[in-house]
């Protein structure tokens, strides 16, 4: 890829970022296997937060320097982005069937959903779960148009930023993605004591 068309990129990625960052499906809405809809709003305002930083940094990042260094702030910030949005109350993140780093693997309870989700792509919406008496909420991540830069097939990954993920995740998965496609999941779980709160 040119510098030329990595320029349109960056540009491009700035202006669409945040529509890619909050999935249309939010909006949507889903189906809601426990608590009520005003719950899952809730769950949903409670996941914001970390989605909105994440997708500051992202943005910032692009700005300055590209795809090449979104890809490294992504490295070296969003685990600390998730933590430093969680609290003793609820703890947030983000998975995929399809893993770069290795530390967002899903947990027993995601599995079974993205699989559902993978199999039948109108399904994924927000959900409100109960996981064995503890509250959890999810919400797809779907694949954007210039998501691709860095998560599409080898024609449409810069050799710059492939080079880099090389190097930073060897085992990298998450590629290979078309647009619109499911992409993984942002999470969140809430603490027994909340939930127990909760119900009464």
């Amino acid at each position: 890829m040119s510098v030329l068309k990595m320029s349109i990129v960056t540009k491009s990625l700035v202006l669409i970022l945040i529509g890619q960052l909050l999935p249309a499906a939010v909006l949507a809405g889903g189906p809601d296997t426990t608590g009520t809809d005003s719950e899952q709003e809730l769950a949903a305002a409670t996941l914001l937060p970390f989605k909105q930083k994440l997708k500051k940094t992202l943005v910032t990042e692009i700005s300055s320097g590209g795809p090449l260094a979104a890809l490294n702030a992504c490295n070296l910030e969003a685990s600390d982005i998730a933590v430093a949005a969680s609290t003793q109350s609820v703890r947030v993140g983000r998975t995929s069937h399809k893993l770069r780093n290795p530390a967002n693997a899903p947990a027993d309870w995601m599995q079974p959903l993205l699989a559902k989700w993978q199999a039948n792509p109108a399904e994924a919406a927000p959900v409100l779960l109960d996981v064995n008496g503890v509250t959890a909420y999810a919400e797809p991540i779907l694949t954007g148009e210039l998501c691709l830069v860095c998560h599409g097939s080898a024609e449409q990954i810069p050799e710059a930023v492939q080079a880099r993920l090389d190097v930073l995740y060897p085992d990298d998965a998450a590629t290979g993605f078309s647009a619109g496609e499911l992409r993984g999941m942002f999470w969140a779980e809430f603490t027994p004591a909340v939930t127990e709160a909760a119900a009464q």
